[in-house]
């Protein structure tokens, strides 16, 4: 009993140290982000106006560090499965990094038809501001590439009392960075 309980902690701890390095190297990137972002110095390169007082927001977002409690598939992951992960950002063509983003994923429950039931936890940086979002979406639907919705916000810079929708699909789970297409609207 007392071996699982330290077995538990010792895997949890590695887990710990991971993710603060990869905090680390997170905030070393968004320091060095806007010497290294193209001009201008927002996310404006993926931003389009829609109406008066909303943008919408199209990029590409891929995994540059990614931590896990488990070394298994992306497609077959298990209850019990969490990850943080460390992204860049990109305009929607996919060639112009314009920001960087940090999550959690926690594969929480089966769902009744069998499938896994996944919590994500999210943030946006970029030079001109933060988003947060959260959400809970079947696992199997993620990986078959299917839209995804919820619910974001502006927490900081321009974005600081926006509100809105973000969509996402994942590209490949095969190709490298697990591509990310996202669309964001947001609304003061």
């Amino acid at each position: 009993r007392n071996e699982i309980v330290m077995r538990l902690s010792k895997s949890r701890w590695k887990l710990l140290i991971a993710c603060a390095v990869s905090l680390a190297a997170t905030a070393l990137l968004i320091s060095v982000l806007p010497a290294r972002a193209s001009v201008p110095q927002t996310a404006a390169q993926g931003t389009k106006t829609l109406s008066k007082g909303c943008i919408e927001l199209n990029l590409i977002d891929r995994i540059v560090n990614y931590y896990t409690n488990m070394n298994v598939s992306p497609t077959a992951v298990p209850v019990g499965f969490k990850s943080a992960y460390f992204d860049q950002l990109y305009d929607s063509t996919g060639t112009v990094m314009v920001g960087s983003s940090v999550g959690t994923l926690d594969i929480t429950h089966q769902l009744a038809n069998g499938d896994m039931s996944e919590y994500i936890a999210y943030q946006f940086q970029f030079p001109d501001g933060t988003l947060v979002t959260t959400g809970a979406y079947d696992r199997t639907d993620v990986i078959a590439e299917q839209w995804q919705s919820a619910r974001i916000r502006g927490t900081s810079g321009q974005y600081l009392g926006m509100s809105g929708t973000y969509d996402w699909r994942i590209i490949s789970t095969t190709a490298p960075g697990i591509p990310v297409q996202e669309k964001i609207v947001l609304c003061r």
